[in-house]
């Protein structure tokens, strides 16, 4: 059933559904198996079956699946949305939004190979990491 499904892909676990088209604002979303996070709403979706999600052209439709995790370089102010930067030279606020009750996520750079793992709200992170993270469950 998947295959039969054109409006989105995955990066990885993250599932992208991109809005090609300006006045969309609802779309059918096929979600494999699993729960889902919008990154942006936070909303929830239950996998296996297609959701009806609201959306606009101006809009990042990525959702993450329980288990993983995504870190992004936030402003001072920790904002998100907001504008996040790409200066990867300058990491100011590191911010690991971790999906689910348990899970694991690499952090590789030209400094750093680490993994962090959650299970409960509990974190262990090993091996090395040249910087601090904030952690936010989702």
């Amino acid at each position: 059933l998947v295959y039969k499904e054109h409006n989105g892909y995955l990066l990885g676990n993250i599932l992208i559904v991109p809005i090609l088209e300006e006045g969309v604002q609802d779309t059918s979303v096929y979600f494999p198996k699993g729960r889902w996070t919008h990154l942006i709403t936070g909303k929830t979706y239950v996998g296996g079956t297609k959701h009806n999600v609201h959306t606009s052209l101006y809009e990042i439709n990525a959702f993450v699946k329980d288990g993983n995790g995504i870190i992004l370089n936030l402003n001072d102010k920790r904002e998100f949305p907001g504008f996040v930067g790409n200066d990867i030279s300058q990491y100011k606020k590191l911010t690991a939004f971790l999906y689910g009750d348990q899970g694991s996520l690499n952090f590789i750079n030209e400094e750093s190979n680490c993994t962090i793992n959650w299970e409960n709200k509990e974190i262990t992170v090993s091996g090395k990491c040249c910087t601090e993270f904030e952690f936010q469950f989702k």
